[in-house]
């Protein structure tokens, strides 16, 4: 395991430690001394949904008439407090460097609405909090309320990163985040990876089109890929470099209909090594890119 590092010496762990190639691991053991190290990385799933001001800015969440508002509220004081609000109402301005954090419980099966905001920002935690208010950590089942996150930050242009976005549902129903971050043309880091094993018709459709500044695709681990799953997903992700996708078994042609069409016109494409039905082009591996195996 890459994070876990046993040492027979201190003077071996930290010979290791000052160098220039270590990185911090979950947990290293000591023998000599029996000193254990390291720290266990966040867990964003357990976060609020939180957006981290890059400069001052105010957020508007937009939510849509369809759905049924029981609570909405935010923080901004990482979560001590909570001020109710009303959707499309401009949240006080935050500070650079300064968080604010959302909660709220939502009823209905319709699209969620949009977020916008007057500067740039990350965005982090776990959005299910905007679902099911105090009770998300932990939720992996979401068909109840899963469509309720399709077009959540659709265009907006300061979304810049959210690397640190958790999405860690297994279970969900059809087009649960399609059109999820759809035009943000700032966007540079995507979430790290898209958990499901098992997926839903249009579930990931068009979540990334047109970020153009996106560099690196989630990892996608799904092995069976279905109706639409990742149709247009990346479509019009011109900086787009670097996608590891390790399904084996495409059940309907249309998966993956020009899910990257117009991405960057080299880069690296990781797959499966029992994949061996997927073309090139923008049906399939993007024209010119090099292609790697994922070792076992």
């Amino acid at each position: 395991m890459e994070y876990l590092h046993l040492f027979n010496t201190k003077s071996e762990h930290d010979s290791l430690r000052n160098g220039n190639n270590y990185k911090e691991p979950w947990l290293a053991y000591v023998r000599d001394e029996a000193l254990v190290t390291g720290n266990k990385p966040h867990d964003y799933s357990k976060d609020y949904l939180t957006f981290k001001a890059l400069e001052d800015a105010s957020f508007t969440i937009e939510i849509n008439k369809s759905l049924t508002i029981v609570s909405f509220s935010y923080s901004i004081d990482n979560g001590k407090t909570w001020v109710n609000i009303a959707s499309e109402t401009p949240t006080p301005t935050v500070t650079a460097g300064n968080k604010i954090l959302f909660k709220a419980v939502l009823d209905g099966a319709s699209d969620f609405g949009y977020i916008t905001s007057t500067g740039r920002y990350e965005a982090m935690g776990n959005p299910y909090s905007m679902l099911y208010g105090d009770n998300f950590r932990g939720k992996l089942n979401i068909r109840d309320k899963s469509n309720l996150l399709s077009y959540m930050f659709a265009y907006d242009i300061n979304l810049v990163s959210a690397e640190n976005l958790s999405l860690p549902a297994t279970t969900f129903t059809d087009n649960c985040y399609e059109h999820m971050f759809e035009g943000c043309t700032s966007l540079i880091a995507a979430p790290k990876i898209l958990p499901a094993l098992s997926l839903q018709q249009n579930c990931y459709r068009s979540m990334f089109s047109g970020c153009t500044s996106l560099i690196k695709a989630p990892i996608l681990p799904a092995s069976t890929l279905v109706d639409s799953c990742y149709c247009y997903m990346f479509d019009g992700c011109t900086s787009l470099n670097y996608i590891k996708m390790l399904a084996t078994n495409i059940i309907d042609s249309s998966a993956t209909t020009r899910w990257v069409r117009n991405v960057s016109s080299t880069g690296t494409f990781v797959k499966h090594p029992n994949m061996v039905s997927l073309s090139s082009g923008n049906d399939g591996i993007p024209t010119g890119w090099t292609v790697q195996t994922e070792s076992a």
